[in-house]
Formats: C-alpha cells, structure tokens, sequence
C-alpha cells in the first residue's frame, strides 16, 4: 500500500546550534528515513544554521575529526 507522508512547513524549522544537542547523531539535524512518497510543502523555511556549522567545520578546523 503505497500512503503520501505530506510534512507542511509554515513557519522556520532551525537546526540547534549546540553541538551537545546532537550527541546521538553529530551528522544530521533532520532525518526523513525510509519514507516513499514524501512531500515537502509550505512558505516556511528549513534553517540548518550552517554559519555556525560550517565555521566549526572539520574543512575549517582541521583538529576536528571527520567521520
């Protein structure tokens, strides 16, 4: 059976910018897993906070560990 998974932003959806908060998963603010027939829709806005993020990079600081 296949079901549409319908996600509706309307406001601003903004990744955390405490690394602390991701201690499970240090590589993904937002995770849509195994789902067909997803869709996305809305005026709002997905804010990864990639300043932040990318400022602490392991591209930028090279004593941080990629994984």
């Amino acid at each position: 059976m296949n079901t549409d998974v319908n996600f509706q932003i309307s406001g601003i959806l903004e990744a955390s910018d405490d690394p602390s908060d991701y201690e499970e998963d240090s590589k993904h603010w937002l995770v849509f897993d195994k789902i067909d027939n997803l869709f996305v829709y809305g005026g709002g806005t997905l804010d990864g906070n990639g300043k932040i993020w990318w400022k602490n990079s392991c591209i930028k600081n090279k004593k941080r560990v990629r994984y």
